[in-house]
């Protein structure tokens, strides 16, 4: 995989020039898919130095919005003007408090977890990982902070391989368990995994979600299905160099060409 990243440090530049040199634009409205900012060298895991670097290089060519703003712009409620960010966490990790707030609180700019409703009973064979979720308490704390807190189903299962009970647990169920706790209405929903097919955003909509994040890649438009935004995953394989191509419109077809040769990273 060595030989495979130098060859992306080599050809995202090139990327960013050529879009430059044409004139194409960056992305008018893009959504960010983060996990865990730490150094615990997992695949979920983004460096905060590497998560700093992104910060900046977005500061100097994004606005950064919510996901309020984002399908406010899908129903035409909301006019975006110039290339737009909104910065979203999967799965909740208790790094979230410890170390990206304060970062982003410095930088004034939103951002989004999705949580899970029954972080004790977390798949952790599908998560990958044992690695610290946060409680009721950071939830919460989070929130008051002004971050929106959304909902990644109740354990993390795989949605598209269970029953219709377990579903219903999952997606429909989960949502008011997290709104108990907050005591507050939770709008969002992250499909673990990003994965999801006609069931999940069927029950996605009877549950009264106001949208429903994928991991397809892809960029935001007024045609954007509401139950299946498409985001930009990051993860710690990506140098600053392919971050930058990553914010690219060239980079939904590199997306699609790796899903269907199957490289993971």
């Amino acid at each position: 995989m060595k030989l495979f990243t130098i060859a992306k440090d080599i050809i995202s530049p090139m990327i960013v020039r050529l879009e430059k040199f044409a004139g194409i634009n960056l992305p008018l409205v893009s959504v960010l898919c983060y996990h865990s900012i730490s150094s615990d060298n997992s695949l979920v895991d983004v460096t905060r130095e590497q998560f700093i670097s992104h910060l900046e290089y977005l500061e100097k060519k994004f606005e950064f919005i919510t996901l309020e703003d984002v399908t406010g712009y899908i129903k035409g409620d909301k006019i975006i003007s110039r290339p737009s960010v909104a910065i979203t966490f999967d799965d909740g990790y208790k790094d979230l408090v410890d170390i990206v707030l304060p970062i982003l609180e410095t930088r004034n700019i939103p951002a989004a977890v999705f949580v899970l409703a029954e972080p004790e009973k977390a798949n952790r064979n599908i998560l990958g990982n044992i690695k610290p979720l946060m409680n009721s308490e950071e939830m919460i704390y989070l929130q008051n902070k002004g971050w929106t807190i959304g909902c990644h189903a109740a354990t993390h299962k795989e949605l598209t391989n269970i029953d219709n009970e377990a579903l219903e647990h999952e997606i429909v169920k989960a949502k008011k368990i997290i709104e108990e706790k907050l005591g507050r209405p939770v709008k969002f929903l992250a499909y673990p995994q990003g994965l999801y097919d006609q069931k999940t955003v069927e029950a996605s909509q009877r549950a009264g979600y106001l949208g429903a994040l994928t991991t397809d890649a892809g960029f935001i438009s007024t045609k954007t299905l509401m139950l299946q935004i498409p985001r930009v995953c990051v993860d710690r394989t990506h140098t600053l160099t392919q971050f930058r191509a990553l914010l690219t419109k060239s980079s939904v077809r590199y997306f699609q060409i790796k899903k269907k040769i199957g490289i993971k990273n």
